[in-house]
């Protein structure tokens, strides 16, 4: 991955039940319109998930924050049935990642 195109880079560990713990990065590449002019998102979260599509939206903005969520939501589905993510030693703090919605009532 060419550096000038990381978003955002994370590295965690993930503690799965059934093996020995391994560190992972979360990375999040810059948004790009392809030929048909859907924007993309590429992120990659190996060796924990191999192969990921990332995310497409209509616009970047829209193509970023689906990949942002789909990166929470794997990390979450990780923990729920899998094992626990760690971040510096201690479980991972989702809280502290969250983009709340805004109330538009």
């Amino acid at each position: 991955m060419n550096s000038e195109t990381i978003v955002a880079r994370l590295t965690l560990t993930a503690e799965p039940f059934d093996g020995p713990a391994f560190d992972f990065e979360v990375v999040v590449l810059r948004p790009y319109c392809d030929e048909e002019g859907i924007w993309r998102t590429p992120i990659s979260m190996a060796p924990l998930y191999r192969k990921l599509a990332g995310a497409a939206g209509v616009d970047s903005y829209q193509s970023l924050c689906l990949a942002m969520w789909l990166v929470a939501q794997l990390l979450r589905d990780f923990d729920d049935q899998k094992g626990q993510i760690m971040l510096e030693g201690k479980p991972f703090n989702y809280d502290a990642y969250r983009m709340p919605l805004l109330d538009l009532e």
